[in-house]
């Protein structure tokens, strides 16, 4: 590895990018409250940022916090009013370099 393409390494920063969150039937415990999942399939534009970063070390760190965190939010409610929605879209996040072209509006 050459110096100027180490150097254009540390320049990068990472964000943590959550999917959005689709709905896709209602919840089948209550008809009323609606079901979501997160839509890793849409287009990297549309996901949402979740935080800025120096590596991609600290990205992931940030990520697994963000689960645990969810987790225990769940963990606290009586079980006929959990969602794991919130887990699982930081399960499916994901650390994206800040160069990525994918971030660029076309």
């Amino acid at each position: 590895m050459n110096f100027r393409h180490a150097a254009a390494l540390e320049l990068v920063g990472w964000y943590l990018m959550a999917p959005p969150l689709i709905k896709v039937r209602p919840d089948p415990r209550d008809a009323r409250r609606d079901r979501v999942v997160p839509d890793s399939d849409a287009p990297l534009l549309k996901w949402n940022w979740a935080g800025s970063f120096d590596s991609i070390d600290a990205c992931q760190r940030k990520q697994e916090k963000e689960i645990v965190k969810a987790q225990k939010l769940e963990l606290a409610q009586p079980a006929v009013k959990r969602d794991r929605s919130v887990e699982m879209d930081f399960w499916k996040a994901r650390c994206i370099a800040s160069d990525d072209p994918r971030l660029k509006e076309k």
